[in-house]
């Protein structure tokens, strides 16, 4: 009901209700005849005016039907607002993924923030979960919760010390951590190797066999590793401007 009382005081009823009037009007001669013969040389306006004072109210029946014609044509106005709201909300999603690269990282701050803020001089937004807030959650939670990138790239840098069992003792190397493993195998899965790249620092870090396909960059303090990782980045359809760096 307060649809319908918004409805009837709009300027689409308004319209509807006119619409009537005129097919009424143009459906009875006499209608016609009476204002020729009565008011010869009235302009199209005045005409008009007198047109609604003279003709009958419309019945109940085409005001039902003049209701029933606007609201289909409202609600078909809603539904291609709700759609064209979702396909630009879908938009809006895609470009903030699109613009999103999650850093994996270990224990090396001077690598982390190297790589964050070069990603930012790109304009990209570089997704480092320890600088996000908790909220209560689990680690592995927010890991999920910022886990909608469309890139990710991995600091190697050498945390830990290791080696099976066999080699021991001489057989020790140096190797990233373990949480950098993981989340490499998650987004690897989640993306595909394509859409990552692996930052090396330093000689001997072990590189773990099972992650062939993808790419090893050697992060020099030179600024080297910068275009290799533009590169991967455009291959992925990122817009990098490489000026900026």
């Amino acid at each position: 009901m307060i649809i319908r009382e918004i409805f009837e005081y709009s300027d689409a009823a308004k319209q509807y209700k006119e619409d009537i009037l005129k097919i009424e009007f143009n459906a009875r001669p006499e209608y016609k005849r009476v204002i020729t013969d009565i008011l010869p040389g009235m302009d199209p306006s005045q005409r008009i005016e007198l047109k609604k004072l003279r003709l009958v109210q419309p019945t109940k029946q085409e005001k039902d039907r003049a209701w029933y014609s606007g609201k289909i044509k409202m609600l078909n106005i809603l539904k291609v607002m709700l759609e064209e709201s979702k396909l630009k909300g879908d938009k809006i999603q895609q470009d903030l993924q699109q613009n999103r690269v999650f850093v994996v990282h270990g224990h090396d701050r001077e690598m982390k923030l190297d790589v964050a803020r070069t990603l930012e001089k790109l304009g990209l937004e570089p997704i480092i979960l320890d600088e996000k807030a908790n909220r209560g959650r689990t680690i592995i939670e927010k890991f999920e919760d910022y886990s909608d990138v469309n890139f990710a790239v991995f600091l190697l840098s050498p945390d830990d010390m290791g080696c099976s069992t066999s080699d021991l003792p001489g057989g020790v190397k140096a190797r990233a951590r373990q949480n950098v493993i993981f989340e490499m195998g998650y987004f690897n899965n989640k993306l595909g190797r394509h859409h990552s790249a692996a930052l090396c620092r330093g000689e001997g870090i072990e590189i773990p066999s099972d992650y062939e396909g993808v790419v090893y960059i050697p992060y020099d303090l030179h600024g080297g590793w910068k275009l290799k990782l533009v590169k991967e980045l455009k291959e992925c359809g990122y817009e990098i401007d490489m000026n900026k760096l």
